[in-house]
């Protein structure tokens, strides 16, 4: 019997490592590129291109990209130096969450919700990278997934030591502040505590003043040393400064 030929192996699409749909956000994009020449920087997949989605020029204005005009070493590196960018971007932005302001330390809220964002940046820079890394893998270039789980540990890592100094210091300077609260609360209590026996002393005097003034206490002098005394009517025997007898 005659032999059949075998059916064609259909070609692998063309992959372009370096773009990314804007339509359903796939990375990269494999097969035909439809680039918008209106647009600085949109394009679209086979699917999304052929589908009815939204897009303010026409599918006129799009122009299609066969193959990248780059090999997949250049892809691989590029991607790299992105994941290294994103990476120190990250770096900053942990170290602006969790930097006290104004020398105050960070309550538990505002690290609970540090953490909170950067975990969620953790989770979008997987998003972003793991397809791509995965495709790479798939082409024997595992270094890629490799940097990008080497990125994920760092961050997380980086989240958990920056929480704990973070909550640390909070704590500390939580104590001494009530240290210091408790301190001046003590000081006020004594101040309040001289004040009031200012006022009595004062009130006291005043209202001896005032005895004298309605002839119910009499008015004593020291002949020695010339300090007053105020009596109802018996005449001090001796004087309390000077100690001399006052008959």
């Amino acid at each position: 019997p005659a032999r059949t030929a075998p059916a064609p192996v259909p070609a692998a699409p063309t992959i372009h490592w370096l773009a990314r749909c804007d339509g359903c956000q796939r990375v990269p994009i494999r097969g035909t590129r439809h680039k918008c020449t209106v647009c600085p920087d949109f394009d679209f997949c086979p699917a999304c291109f052929q589908s009815s989605r939204a897009h303010p020029h026409p599918r006129t204005q799009f122009r299609t990209i066969a193959a990248p005009d780059y090999d997949l070493s250049y892809a691989e590196q590029t991607w790299l130096d992105q994941l290294q960018q994103t990476q120190q971007a990250s770096t900053r932005e942990l170290e602006v969450r969790f930097t006290p302001r104004g020398g105050v330390a960070l309550s538990m809220e505002q690290i609970s919700a540090a953490r909170s964002f950067l975990e969620g940046e953790v989770t979008k820079l997987r998003g972003r990278f793991d397809t791509v890394a995965r495709e790479l893998s798939a082409h024997g270039r595992p270094a890629f997934a490799n940097a990008l789980q080497k990125a994920i540990s760092e961050s997380q890592s980086a989240i958990r030591i920056y929480g704990e100094m973070a909550q640390s210091t909070s704590a500390h300077q939580m104590a001494r502040l009530q240290i210091q609260r408790q301190a001046q609360q003590e000081t006020f209590d004594i101040f309040q505590g001289v004040m009031a026996r200012r006022r009595q002393a004062q009130d006291e005097a005043n209202e001896n003043w005032s005895r004298v003034f309605r002839g119910d206490w009499l008015l004593y002098h020291c002949p020695h040393c010339g300090c007053a005394y105020h009596s109802s009517g018996t005449r001090p025997v001796y004087c309390r400064a000077c100690s001399r007898s006052m008959l």
